[in-house]
């Protein structure tokens, strides 16, 4: 029996392995990628929509969109005006005039059923994404860089982020009065302050993420409750920061199966895989 209990934790173990090895691959091929598009296709500051053309940075957009450009802005990217809509990057970036403006690449306010998605680039906003108020906001295969915050939700529920790139941010996802937000299988890379930061934010789910080179890997504050952050590998000064090192008696937070070296309080992480 214990033979077998090993060589299931073996094949675990395994097949959490080679999860991270594709998502580091994948997080490569959309850079490599990226950086194709950014240096080789026409820079704009205009995109077209659905056949609209003409839009421009700091446009309402209330209908699907498709970017055919790279949109390069001293204001707001995108401000999405309109639920059920989705947002394809189509390869291309959104760039904005740096971290130290008050402008986000893609805005998303109050509003229901909203998909940003990839491959594609946004670059040089306080915000890349930036939502506040909203339900069921989708974010996948983006890669945001040299942000503030690389995603940033407010009062959102019922939101997905899977399979993007956060490098050079100063936070790569924060949320603060959040619900049910699910951050799965993204690629994180020196962000400076934190990977991940909850704020007020429960209900929620980290898992099968690779975050590296931050301050701080996974961060969540007293007031984050009930969260479940499981079977991720992170290589960071502090991997898992539990509110400081506050019991998870009080915090009702789940830890299993993270691959990491320091947390707060101890006992969190599992051991940095050989």
């Amino acid at each position: 029996m214990r033979g077998r209990l090993e060589l299931a934790r073996q094949c675990h173990k395994w097949d959490l392995n080679l999860r991270f090895i594709l998502l580091t691959l994948l997080a490569l091929t959309l850079s490599n990628c990226l950086t194709i598009v950014l240096t080789e296709t026409q820079v704009s500051n205009s995109i077209s929509v659905h056949g609209v053309l003409g839009a421009s940075c700091g446009s309402l957009i209330n209908k699907s969109t498709e970017l055919s450009a790279n949109l390069v802005c001293n204001d707001h990217g995108i401000i999405v005006n309109a639920s059920d809509i989705s947002i394809a990057m189509n390869g291309y970036s959104i760039i904005g005039p740096g971290i130290q403006s008050t402008k986000s690449g893609i805005i998303v306010p109050d509003l229901d059923n909203v998909t940003v998605y990839g491959p594609g680039r946004i670059v040089a906003f306080q915000s890349g994404i930036f939502a506040t108020g909203s339900n069921k906001v989708g974010v996948s295969s983006i890669f945001l860089d040299d942000n503030r915050i690389g995603v940033y939700l407010t009062g959102a529920t019922n939101s997905t982020l899977e399979y993007n790139m956060m490098r050079n941010n100063e936070l790569g996802i924060a949320t603060h009065s959040s619900r049910d937000i699910l951050s799965n299988e993204n690629y994180f890379y020196d962000n400076s302050l934190a990977g991940i930061s909850f704020i007020n934010t429960g209900d929620s789910s980290i898992s099968l993420n690779y975050i590296n080179g931050s301050q701080n890997g996974i961060f969540t504050d007293p007031s984050s409750f009930l969260n479940d952050i499981s079977f991720n590998f992170l290589r960071n000064i502090i991997d898992i920061n539990s509110a400081n090192g506050l019991s998870n008696d009080i915090t009702n937070n789940t830890y299993e199966g993270n691959y990491c070296e320091l947390s707060l309080p101890s006992g969190i992480c599992r051991g940095v895989t050989e």
